[in-house]
């Protein structure tokens, strides 16, 4: 918890000299993670990693969206991961099974040579590419030793508790907690404030310290996931912090009126309970607190779906995404799907432009329009919306492409079956579900960037000390918790 303590100060930080400094701060981040690296400081250096994909995610209102922030990110990724590439840590006892990805990778690089936009294309293939890069390494500076381990994962549990947290704490203030909508509205001239808009009829979406109420639904949710796994299967107790974040965890993905968030939290959290806690490598009398545990939760999260549609029908509001549930005479399915029709057959068309060899890595039929005159940086950060992942790769990748996806899927989850990896394959079901609704796997900047390190890293990390560790608690293990120095756990 110390450690914990130390992040939460440190991010804290980061984000006032983010704002004070308009976004410079982050390449101060971006050249301490790389001198790590370089110096083989596993855990500092992934720690400084990881900070990234949660600082380029903070509210505008708070850290403002500038190009030098944007621009950071982006090439700091590149950075980080090359000067992982030039110290070559040694190989590792796990590695994220990703070969499947690279050949669709190299496929897409054939396949945008004749899509809508080239260029665009080719910038964010080599993007994405030297960020599984990056991620690849991370696994194995993660591993060089037990304190590493413990280092990357007290950031993540820092970085849920000011997500989480941090974001229920907006709220007496409006203007940062529903700030999108409030810049929506004024892009189209209407000038409102948060108390205005929450005096209003119209549905109030809640996206807290993220810059979206949609970015924030389903960070919420994986990261609900990842501190559940972190509570049952390392610390296999309740802990102040674990429960704080489970306990709000709901209520904000509510508040978001996300269906994807709902989706993802809950077959999430079945496979958690039915396959994870089941087959995770721990002994059996602490499965046995494990299950008790995961009884509970399950028993608290009925009650309360019950007492959120009993009370002013809630849960058939999230659902249909109306506060006007008396007069929607949809039925319950076309409410669900009438917003993801338009991605859908644009997405059907692509495929049917170019069923082989698709239309081009994470491209628009209108780019050619939108980005012909304009500035390279413009390039660089072009985004791409296009709905469902299960349909973006056929549409973008053809048939061929397609066809590859799919088989890095069945091939990620055999590795984890095959290695007992449980934490990660749960997790990386949650970032599949989230992605059947808002394609964000594709997309190494924003929230698809933070369900990547929270599902890869975070999910590989609780498996390694699940594996290594064991439990840290336990006095079988011979571990010496008492020690001044958090470092030294473990040593």
């Amino acid at each position: 918890m110390r450690l914990v303590a130390k992040d939460i100060a440190y991010l804290v930080l980061a984000i006032i000299l983010l704002r004070l400094s308009k976004g410079a701060f982050v390449f101060l981040i971006v050249l301490a993670s790389a001198a790590f690296s370089l110096h083989k400081k596993g855990g500092a250096a992934v720690a400084c990693f990881v900070s990234l994909f949660f600082l380029q995610n903070v509210n505008f209102a708070i850290v403002p969206a500038t190009v030098m922030m944007n621009i950071g990110c982006k090439i700091g990724i590149a950075i980080i991961g090359m000067s992982m590439v030039v110290a070559n840590a040694p190989k590792s006892r796990y590695r994220l099974p990703l070969g499947g990805l690279a050949g669709y990778m190299i496929w897409m690089s054939i396949s945008s040579a004749q899509g809508y936009f080239p260029l665009i294309s080719y910038l964010k293939i080599l993007n994405y590419s030297l960020f599984l890069l990056a991620i690849g390494f991370s696994v194995r500076y993660m591993q060089l030793s037990r304190n590493d381990a413990m280092q990357i994962r007290a950031m993540f549990l820092a970085i849920a508790f000011i997500m989480v947290i941090g974001s229920i704490m907006t709220l007496p203030f409006p203007s940062i907690a529903y700030s999108r909508q409030l810049e929506k509205a004024a892009s189209y001239g209407i000038e409102i404030t948060g108390e205005m808009l929450l005096a209003s009829d119209e549905m109030s979406l809640f996206n807290g310290l993220s810059w979206h109420s949609q970015a924030l639904a389903p960070m919420v949710a994986i990261t609900a996931l990842f501190v559940g796994c972190d509570m049952l299967f390392i610390e296999k107790r309740f802990t102040l912090i674990h429960i704080a974040i489970l306990a709000v965890s709901p209520v904000e993905m509510f508040m978001t009126r996300s269906r994807t968030a709902l989706s993802t939290a809950m077959i999430g959290g079945l496979v958690l309970v039915f396959y994870a806690v089941k087959n995770a490598a721990i002994p059996l009398s602490l499965k046995k607190n494990v299950r008790s545990l995961t009884t509970i939760f399950i028993v608290l999260g009925l009650i309360g779906l019950v007492v959120l549609q009993l009370h002013d029908q809630g849960l058939d509001k999230w659902l249909r995404k109306t506060e006007d549930v008396q007069t929607d005479d949809r039925t319950l399915g076309e409410a669900i799907t009438s917003t993801r029709m338009a991605s859908i057959e644009m997405n059907i068309d692509d495929f049917k432009r170019s069923p082989v060899l698709g239309t081009g890595f994470q491209v628009m039929f209108f780019f050619p329009y939108l980005y012909q005159h304009v500035p390279f940086t413009s390039l660089l950060s072009a985004p791409c919306e296009k709905g469902e992942t299960p349909l973006v790769v056929f549409a973008e990748g053809g048939v061929v492409g397609g066809t590859l996806f799919y088989i890095f899927v069945i091939a990620f989850y055999a590795y984890c079956v095959r290695r007992k990896l449980v934490c990660l394959l749960t997790l990386f079901t949650a970032q599949m579900v989230s992605n059947f609704s808002e394609s964000t796997f594709f997309s190494p900047t924003g929230a698809g960037g933070y369900l990547w390190i929270f599902t890869m890293l975070g999910g590989m990390t609780l498996d390694y000390i699940v594996a290594t560790l064991c439990d840290i608690h336990d006095p079988r293990y011979n571990i010496d918790t008492t020690i001044q120095d958090p470092y030294r756990v473990g040593r």
